[in-house]
């Protein structure tokens, strides 16, 4: 799985008074098999990747780029006390060096004739000098390893970012969209019957596909022109996507956006182009497999657009 996004194993489980499932997400120590889990009232619902990666964040685990990378709190506590432990040897070695040598130049006798014991006592100070020069190195090269992993750090929260901001190029809309809005979750909606689908022109289609080979995996709808103009979904504005769930799993519903949240409806830049889009990267068919274009029934009702989501979504 590359860094573009991570994504954490869900379960669910009834609550204490055995009458309602809960839905929770589940992490697990790469180290010692520990686990942990985020629980969320809404048994149908879904939380963005990053939500669950600062909660967990929030409780003392490392997230990695992959769930072989997690660390629990413990094993944390674990890595950096023993780091802790070592310089605490280090320092009380060159502190044991320094007293050794004390003692040495306090209390070796130097006969002013005897020049056999001089040149013991010179070699017995040069060899204690050296072993703390030893200590020293030791020392510095630890305090370099802590700089370089802190680093290390700083930069996997870089990369990270810049996964998570990215837009993927596709030359099928005439460019490289530009980046995404604030996106909001998915939310239900009211049962409403779905017509037949328009074919009479390209501006009258709908159509989705789903993009998982580069940048951040997100669905596109594209929408016909005529209809964008109806339901005044023009480039640039925003709308609002609820997700069925229940008896409307399946379908999709967009409506405009009054107060500029939600998804931002694009458009090519030059040219003059039949449709406008509107990406997501929290609706993904259930393979997560790349989808080429494909037209879908859909129809206008009271100002919003309904659409029936293709089999690999349901």
């Amino acid at each position: 799985m590359s860094q573009d996004q991570r994504l954490f194993e869900r379960g669910s489980e009834w609550d204490q008074s055995g009458r309602k499932f809960r839905s929770h997400y589940v992490i697990h120590c790469s180290s010692c098999g520990d686990q942990d889990v985020i629980r969320f009232n809404r048994f149908n619902r879904s939380l963005p990747p990053d939500i669950i990666a600062k909660q967990f964040h929030s409780k003392g685990w490392v997230i990695g780029s992959t769930r072989r990378n997690d660390l629990c709190p413990r094993c944390v506590s674990a890595v950096t006390g023993d780091r802790q432990r070592r310089k605490e040897v280090a320092v009380a070695a060159k502190r044991k060096a320094h007293a050794d040598l004390t003692i040495a130049q306090s209390k070796v006798p130097l006969p002013p004739n005897d020049q056999t014991v001089r040149r013991e006592h010179y070699v017995l100070v040069d060899r204690l000098r050296e072993t703390e020069r030893q200590i020293t190195h030791v020392e510095a090269m630890l305090e370099e390893l802590i700089v370089q992993a802190a680093n290390l750090h700083v930069e996997h929260d870089a990369i990270m970012k810049r996964l998570t901001d990215g837009v993927p190029t596709s030359a099928e809309f005439g460019g490289s969209p530009p980046p995404p809005e604030p996106q909001e979750p998915p939310e239900m909606f009211t049962p409403i019957p779905v017509r037949a689908e328009s074919t009479s022109t390209s501006d009258d289609r709908v159509s989705i596909s789903y993009q998982a080979r580069a940048g951040v995996p997100r669905t596109i709808i594209k929408i016909g022109r005529a209809i964008a103009q109806q339901l005044g979904f023009l480039p640039a504005s925003h709308v609002q996507i609820l997700e069925g769930e229940g008896d409307d799993a399946g379908f999709l519903q967009l409506i405009s956006s009054e107060n500029g949240s939600g998804y931002k409806v694009q458009a090519p830049k030059t040219g003059n182009s039949h449709t406008v889009w509107v990406s997501s990267s929290y609706v993904r068919p259930r393979s997560q497999q790349h989808i080429d274009q494909v037209e879908v029934a859909h129809e206008i009702d009271n100002g919003a657009l309904r659409l029936r989501l293709p089999a690999a979504y349901a």
